[in-house]
């Protein structure tokens, strides 16, 4: 069977459409395979950032607390018998009072960071305007039970 010019040419553009189809994803492909390796990486430098930031933030007792513990026992600057205590891996803010739990807040960035940049957020807004704090966040009662002792809270001025 033989075919006409017109048929062959076709044919020509059809295999010519496909070959340049099939490049196509193979590029695209490549393309997000290698950007996902660079975001992973760019993942890695801002977890590693993060970390320097709070280890810079945090005195030597509550980066050993934050290791050890795998939380951070900030104390209120408003209330002498307060402690708001972040936990390492994520979850919420359990605050406690005269040593027993009396809430829980939930307070998230608008965007995703890194965990140790929001560890860093929360001692910061508790520290440095803690109204403001409270009122973003969203409140919840108390767990059942928490992990570890309640550290003895700090004297304030207030």
């Amino acid at each position: 069977m033989t075919l006409d010019p017109t048929s062959n040419f076709i044919l020509f553009l059809l295999l010519a459409v496909c070959i340049l189809l099939l490049g196509l994803n193979v590029w695209l492909a490549i393309r997000t395979f290698s950007r996902s390796l660079d975001s992973e990486t760019d993942m890695r430098a801002a977890n590693n950032r993060a970390k320097e930031l709070l280890c810079d933030l945090l005195d030597e007792n509550e980066l050993r607390q934050l290791k050890e513990s795998r939380y951070l026992d900030v104390a209120s600057p408003s209330y002498a018998l307060r402690i708001y205590r972040i936990p390492l891996e994520e979850g919420m803010v359990s605050v406690y009072e005269s040593g027993n739990p009396v809430l829980r807040l939930c307070v998230q960035p608008i965007s995703a960071l890194p965990r140790h940049d929001v560890i860093a957020m929360h001692k910061l807004m508790i520290e440095g305007n803690e109204r403001e704090y409270l009122a973003l966040a969203n409140a919840f009662p108390p767990a059942a039970s928490g992990p570890g002792p309640i550290a003895a809270p700090r004297a304030t001025n207030s």
